[in-house]
C-alpha cells in the first residue's frame, strides 16, 4: 500500500506532539532469505527468529473476533489512518528506549506503542467490513510476530520491562497475534517464557495504597519476583507511603519520579490495551491480573482530592486533564470504555477463555507492614470452584483454601518466614503451580 504525502504527515502528526524521536532511523526495509519459495499469503517470518516459523494469513481466525458495534469517534477514514501507521513498512523494535523505531511511521515511545496497539485492536473487535479491517489486520500481526521473533531469537533474556514509560505496548502486541494466528505459545508468551520481562506487569501489584486503594503503580522500574528492581531512592514501590514521605528532586528530577511517570507516561497508555484483552476475553491469558484491577482503578478513583493533597504536601501539581484519573487520552479508547467495560460481549468462541488464572507475581504487603504480610492471589474466569494450597519449599502445606470461585483469596503470611512458596491451584483437572517469594 503506498501512502499520500499527507498520509505520512499524519502519522507523523499522530507521534507525541511536541516531542522528538532518539532514533536516527527514517524508514525501514526488512531483506529475509529463506531456502524455498513461501506461499502467496506468508508472512515474512520475524527479522530476529533464526527458525523462520511461517505464518500464512489464511490462518487468522477472523471467528475470534466480536463484531460489536463501532463508537461514534470510529470511523473509516480514521481506520485507514491507523492502517497506515501499521501497513505502510516494518516496525522495528529490537533496541530498547526506541532507537532503531522509524520516524516516518512508528511511535517512538512506549507508551505511544501501548496506545497504538490498544487502539488498533479495538478497531479490528468492531464492526467494520473484513476488506476494511485487512490491511490493519495484517500489519499488526505482521508487528506481533516479529516482536515474538524477537522473544524466540533472544531466549526472552531481557523482553521490555519497566523503564517509565519504555515497557509498554509489546505484550498484547503479540498475544493477539498468537489468538488469531493459533499459535499458544505466542498467546501466552510469560507463560511460554516465565523470565520475559514486561512493563505492564512489572508496574502494577496488590499492595495498599494510601488512598485506599489495593493495586497499585510499583513504581519507575517496578518489582520483578517479588522484589523492587532497583534500588535507586524513588525508582521503586511508593504508593504504599503518604505523599509527605515520597522521595523526589534526584539530578534532573523536580517530581517524584514514580508518580509523575504514573501520570505521564503510562497509565493513560494502558486503557485501550486492558480494554481490548477484556472484549477478547484474553485475561487469563494476560497471567497477571494486578494490571486489569489496576486500569479500573485508574479509570474510575476519583482523584481530585488526593492531587489536592499531593499538592498540598509537595508543590507537585498534577491537576492538568491530562494528568488526572479517569480517562485515556485518546477518545476512541474512551468512548469504547463507556460503551463496553460494564457491557463486555459474550466470548466469541469457548477456547477463547482459559479455564483460570493465577497472577505471575502475587504482590506482598510487605512495604507498608512487614511484620503482617498478606499475598492476594486472583483468579479470572475461573469456571469454578477452585482450590488453592501453599506450600513451603520443604513440601509442607501451609494454607489450604477450597471452593474458590471468581474473585481472590487472601493469605495472612505473618506467622511463615521468609523465603520461597509453592502456590498450586486445580480447577476442573487443570493443575498449575507458581512461586511467590516472601519477604519481611
Amino acid at each position: 500500500m503506498q501512502l499520500s504525502d499527507s498520509a505520512r504527515n499524519a502519522i507523523r502528526a499522530w507521534l507525541s506532539p511536541g516531542t522528538g524521536s532518539e532514533s536516527g532511523c527514517k524508514t525501514a526495509a526488512v531483506l529475509t532469505c529463506v531456502a524455498a519459495p513461501l506461499p502467496t499469503d506468508a508472512f515474512r517470518p520475524s527479522y530476529c527468529d533464526t527458525t523462520q516459523k511461517i505464518y500464512c494469513a489464511d490462518s487468522i481466525r477472523w471467528d475470534r473476533l466480536p463484531n460489536l458495534p463501532k463508537v461514534s469517534s470510529m470511523t473509516v477514514s480514521k481506520l485507514r489512518e491507523w492502517s497506515g501507521h501499521f501497513y505502510s513498512s516494518p516496525w522495528l523494535d529490537a533496541c530498547f528506549f526506541g532507537f532503531d523505531a522509524p520516524t516516518d511511521y512508528m511511535t517512538h515511545y512506549s507508551a505511544e506503542t501501548g496506545r497504538a496497539v490498544g487502539i488498533a485492536t479495538l478497531f479490528l473487535a468492531c464492526d467494520f467490513t473484513q476488506a476494511q479491517k485487512d490491511s490493519l489486520m495484517t500489519g499488526l500481526l505482521q508487528y506481533g510476530i516479529d516482536l515474538w521473533g524477537i522473544v524466540r531469537g533472544c531466549n526472552a533474556s531481557r523482553g521490555w520491562p519497566a523503564h517509565g514509560g519504555h515497557g509498554t505496548g509489546r505484550k498484547w502486541a503479540m498475544m493477539f497475534s498468537g489468538i488469531m494466528l493459533n499459535d499458544p505459545e505466542m498467546t501466552e508468551p510469560t507463560v511460554t517464557y516465565p523470565e520475559l520481562r514486561i512493563g505492564e506487569d512489572m508496574q502494577t501489584l496488590y499492595d495498599s495504597g494510601w488512598t485506599g486503594a489495593t493495586v497499585v503503580y510499583a513504581g519507575h522500574q517496578g518489582v520483578w519476583n517479588g522484589e523492587p528492581v532497583s534500588t535507586t531512592p524513588g525508582w521503586g514501590p511508593y504508593e504504599h507511603l503518604l505523599p509527605s514521605q515520597w522521595y523526589c528532586c534526584e539530578s534532573g528530577y523536580t517530581i517524584p519520579l514514580g508518580e509523575g511517570y504514573r501520570r505521564c507516561c503510562t497509565s493513560h497508555a494502558w486503557i485501550g490495551e486492558a480494554l481490548a484483552v477484556r472484549i477478547m476475553h484474553a485475561e487469563g491469558s494476560w497471567d497477571h491480573p494486578a494490571f486489569f484491577d489496576y486500569v479500573d482503578r485508574w479509570m474510575t478513583e476519583e482523584d481530585s482530592s488526593f492531587v489536592r493533597i499531593i499538592l498540598q504536601t509537595g508543590g507537585w501539581d498534577f491537576t492538568a486533564d491530562w494528568e488526572a484519573q479517569g480517562a485515556a487520552w485518546d477518545n476512541i479508547v474512551n468512548d469504547m470504555w463507556a460503551a463496553y467495560r460494564n457491557h463486555l460481549p459474550s466470548p466469541a468462541i469457548e477456547d477463547n477463555r482459559k479455564v483460570f488464572s493465577l497472577s505471575k507475581q502475587p504482590a506482598l504487603n510487605v512495604f507498608p507492614n512487614p511484620f503482617n504480610p498478606t499475598v492476594v492471589i486472583r483468579l479470572l474466569n475461573a469456571m469454578g470452584p477452585a482450590g488453592i494450597d501453599i506450600f513451603s519449599v520443604t513440601g509442607a502445606r501451609v494454607a489450604t483454601f477450597q471452593d474458590i470461585r471468581d474473585g481472590k483469596i487472601v493469605w495472612n503470611a505473618g506467622n511463615h518466614p521468609s523465603g520461597l512458596y509453592l502456590v498450586k491451584i486445580r480447577v476442573k483437572g487443570q493443575t498449575r503451580v507458581k512461586r511467590i517469594q516472601l519477604i519481611k
